[in-house]
């Protein structure tokens, strides 16, 4: 199974650290986040991987190579202009084949066994599945409703408090199957949250929804005070396995 991380993310809100390097190539307690990224799907059996690359590309291939000191074997999809989230998939099609796939928002960071999220979504028959973070404020954010069988139906967008009808949202990371490349639009730039994932929703096992469970967890570092608290919560987690 092959996974395609998106890569190519400006970071605007995190400079200067992104000032000479793409977001994903931000150090997070010692160690950058798509280094980070490699290491977990390579723990999870993922070893073929694609890398989307736009903003300080070099910066990327430089530290990760052809993948090789991290155990992977990386290609890159190189993107002269921004192509968005579902453009930027659809642009490394011939790359990621005609298998399952997995995406993954090169940004985010993922403490769960991804296995399980590959199993349930192979059982169900979808055309993908979505991992989804429970948050208690949503307004700022889309949310997933589902029905009792956890399919998603449809997306709240950014809902104002109190009028909200999930509290699950889009955790980063995506399991497909090959027949969504027909899903995303053939003109680019485009989104698999705007423009991808609400057309599966409403399709009969287009999109399914797969939860969080105990003990799993998704970090990100979209602004200075999320890096901030990824790393407090890196350090724990690296006390803790410590004692």
């Amino acid at each position: 199974m092959r996974a395609m991380l998106l890569a190519a993310g400006l970071g605007t809100r995190l400079y200067p650290l992104t000032a000479d390097r793409p977001k994903c190539m931000v150090s997070v307690a010692g160690r950058e986040v798509l280094v980070r990224n490699i290491e977990w799907l390579r723990s999870n059996g993922i070893r073929d991987l694609v890398i989307n690359l736009h903003y300080h590309a070099e910066a990327v291939v430089d530290s990760i190579g052809d993948g090789s000191r991290l155990g992977v074997t990386v290609a890159y999809s190189r993107e002269p202009e921004l192509l968005g989230t579902a453009g930027g998939v659809l642009a490394a099609r011939s790359i990621i084949g005609n298998d399952t796939f997995i995406v993954v928002y090169a940004d985010n960071l993922f403490d769960l066994q991804l296995g399980a999220v590959v199993d349930r979504h192979r059982q169900s028959g979808a055309t993908s599945s979505m991992l989804l973070l429970e948050r208690a404020d949503v307004s700022s954010s889309g949310v997933a409703v589902m029905n009792e069988a956890g399919w998603i139906t449809e997306f709240q967008e950014k809902p104002r408090p109190g009028t909200e009808r999930s509290h699950w949202v889009n955790a980063g990371l995506l399991v497909c199957e090959p027949e969504v490349f027909e899903d995303i639009p053939q003109t680019a730039p485009s989104d698999l949250s705007r423009d991808v994932m609400p057309t599966l929703a409403h399709r009969e096992r287009g999109l399914r929804g797969h939860c969080l469970g105990s003990g799993e967890r998704v970090m990100w570092i979209d602004t200075m005070d999320d890096l901030r608290r990824t790393e407090a919560m890196l350090a724990t987690a690296s006390g803790r396995s410590n004692e």
